[in-house]
């Protein structure tokens, strides 16, 4: 009776091995899937990045031209501003005071 208790355990323990070395098999092989669809998911991130990083700085590279721009203009207008103010203060001319202040 133990003799035959012993094979029975054996060809479980046999049967329970097979088993599991598939059914690791099976999960090494959809683990190794996972990691392949992850580096191109991550390579396919990177590559979106880098575009939306690349777009980021035109726009910004734009939005400084035109702030610069912008800057430079008021300067100019605000230089004429003075020296219209300059001459306002210095003018004795009523005639010319008023066409001054016209000009502001």
């Amino acid at each position: 009776m133990a003799m035959v208790l012993q094979i029975i355990m054996t060809v479980i323990g046999a049967f329970l091995s097979v088993i599991l070395t598939k059914f690791l098999i099976t999960n090494g092989r959809a683990i190794a899937e996972n990691g392949r669809a992850i580096a191109e998911t991550s390579a396919e991130t990177r590559k979106v990045i880098a575009e939306t990083s690349a777009e980021t700085r035109k726009v910004i590279a734009e939005t400084n031209a035109e702030t610069r721009k912008a800057i430079v203009e008021n300067g100019k207008r605000i230089e004429e501003g003075f020296r219209l103010i300059a001459r306002l203060i210095v003018e004795e001319n009523e005639r010319t005071r008023k066409e001054i202040l016209a000009m502001l």
